[in-house]
């Protein structure tokens, strides 16, 4: 794997202290690199890419797909069109620099002020590489990139990706993961893709994120996943689905929640306990794969606790 990293700032990124914050050691242990780049430079592929007419027409293509698809908009068709041309940048540099994979921070990407410029948020983009098998993480957390990486070639499935939160007061004990990156080819990448609608992230109207009903689906059996910071370790629950968020409702930031609790206990209370070791940022995907991890954990040298 081979990882685009746009940023300025040197590690590690606020949102993500609990990630692998060595990334010389990932290249010892598993092989992959990162291509960090400069914000300037991003900016010069974005902006070329504003420029260039035939891709300007391409972004405003793909957005009228993206648009046209979508069960309900929340945000306006120009917004979108923006965050196709971000993709587009992306996607050159990723290109370029022969990635396979993305990252980028959040709160250091908007305290450049470029998401303003742009009129964009990478919500969007995350998402749709993931719904390509390209693993794509916020908040420049590789820890949680390598477990999203791992479920994705497990189950042939594309993720959602986001911070937890633990509600004792729901049910028994219920996990909470909540970003604005669901995937849309969540049962499977050659499957039809679930329903989408299309948000926006900020109060000014722009800021392109995709929000699905993780409820409105027959599978209710889930697997989340979290790497812990060394590398060594990855933390493992057999979950079910008990509720979602965020669909048809206005909802500015990050508003697309998954509820979950243990498939045996009925509680998450042993995962999140655990989980502290491990890190915020949590993917996980539609199905049971906790045997499929433990003998990848096996072959990779992790150890791999699995919570039910």
């Amino acid at each position: 794997m081979r990882i685009l990293f746009p940023t300025d700032w040197k590690w590690p990124s606020v949102c993500s202290i609990a990630g692998i914050n060595e990334p010389e050691k990932l290249k010892e242990r598993f092989g992959i690199e990162l291509a960090v780049v400069s914000y300037a430079e991003m900016s010069r592929e974005m902006e070329s890419t504003i420029k260039d007419s035939t891709l300007k027409d391409g972004a405003a293509e793909m957005a009228e797909v993206v648009y046209g698809r979508a069960n309900r908009c929340f945000i306006d068709k120009k917004f979108v069109v923006a965050s196709m041309a971000f993709y587009q940048a992306i996607a050159g540099l990723m290109k370029k620099y022969r990635c396979n994979a993305f990252t980028i921070e959040c709160f250091e990407f908007c305290s450049s002020r470029l998401p303003q410029k742009w009129n964009i948020t990478p919500c969007l983009i995350h998402t749709m590489l993931k719904d390509l098998g390209i693993p794509s993480a916020c908040e420049g957390d590789l820890g949680g990139m390598l477990a999203m990486h791992m479920l994705m070639a497990l189950s042939n499935k594309s993720p959602h990706f986001g911070n937890m939160f633990y509600r004792p007061e729901i049910g028994r004990g219920t996990l909470v993961v909540n970003h604005s990156v669901p995937g849309i080819k969540m049962n499977g990448f050659d499957k039809p893709g679930l329903p989408y609608q299309l948000g926006h992230f900020t109060s000014s109207g722009w800021g392109t994120k995709a929000v699905v009903d993780f409820m409105n689906n027959d599978v209710k059996e889930v697997t989340v996943a979290r790497m812990n910071p060394e590398g060594t370790g990855l933390l493992v629950l057999r979950g079910v689905l008990t509720g979602s968020k965020g669909w048809d409702e206005d909802l500015l930031g990050c508003n697309v929640h998954a509820h979950i609790v243990g498939k045996e206990s009925g509680t998450a209370e042993e995962f999140v306990r655990k989980q502290a070791d491990y890190g915020n940022h949590l993917p996980w995907v539609y199905g049971d794969y906790a045997k499929q991890l433990t003998e990848l954990g096996k072959m990779l040298g992790i150890g791999v606790d699995v919570v039910s």
